[in-house]
């Protein structure tokens, strides 16, 4: 029995922090209760106090496990460049593609950082400056490799990078929208925003454009 009662409480935050998310993405922060996130999984406000202290550190708590998986993602795993710019371009649409699909809640991480910059802005740009800004500064510092091996234009290559991760926010963002009402090719969408990064970004080659 002492056993169970251990691995329950090791598991509490964790449950916490579930509950806290379907709270939040249910009624957003200004709305959630503790108590009735506590409902939730048979606590007490007392017993989510105990854990997180408040509503607000409880929420800056999720917001940073939700980002982590950008961490683990984008940050640990090394990017695999290559010697050729069009296929790292093929690459990283692939892999910022195949995350989103992944990680069904990064939509709604982004859900709760727009509804809640206004009142958390400080935390807002910490978690920006955290998880999204390493791998904006990643992709920055390949495309600087492009364009000093002559495959790419000069550019601003930080803004080139943001530019390259737009369309897949703007996917998310969509679905948040309109949910399936406006059901998206995504096959289609991924497609063409690999045409148009390749197509805008490579110099011409002898014979025509490279793409």
């Amino acid at each position: 029995m002492a056993g169970i009662r251990s691995k329950q409480k090791a598991e509490r935050p964790e449950q916490i922090l579930d509950a806290a998310f379907d709270e939040f993405v249910a009624t957003g922060y200004g709305a959630a209760r503790l108590e009735d996130i506590g409902k939730r999984i048979g606590v007490t406000k007392g017993t989510i106090y105990f854990y997180y202290g408040s509503k607000e550190n409880l929420f800056k708590t999720l917001i940073t496990s939700l980002s982590a998986p950008l961490a683990t993602e984008f940050h640990e795993k090394e990017w695999e460049w290559s010697d050729d710019i069009a296929k790292d371009i093929d690459y990283i649409i692939s892999r910022l593609y195949k995350f989103i699909f992944e990680n069904p809640k990064f939509r709604e991480l982004l859900r709760l950082l727009v509804s809640e910059a206004d009142r958390f802005p400080e935390f807002v740009d910490d978690n920006f400056a955290e998880f999204a800004d390493p791998i904006m500064t990643s992709l920055s510092k390949r495309f600087d490799l492009a364009v000093a091996a002559g495959e790419i234009e000069p550019a601003n290559t930080y803004e080139l990078a943001r530019f390259v991760v737009a369309p897949a926010v703007f996917l998310n963002i969509t679905s948040l929208l309109f949910g399936n009402r406006r059901a998206i090719d995504c096959d289609a969408f991924i497609s063409t925003h690999r045409k148009v990064m390749l197509r805008g970004l490579l110099k011409p080659r002898a014979g025509g454009r490279g793409a």
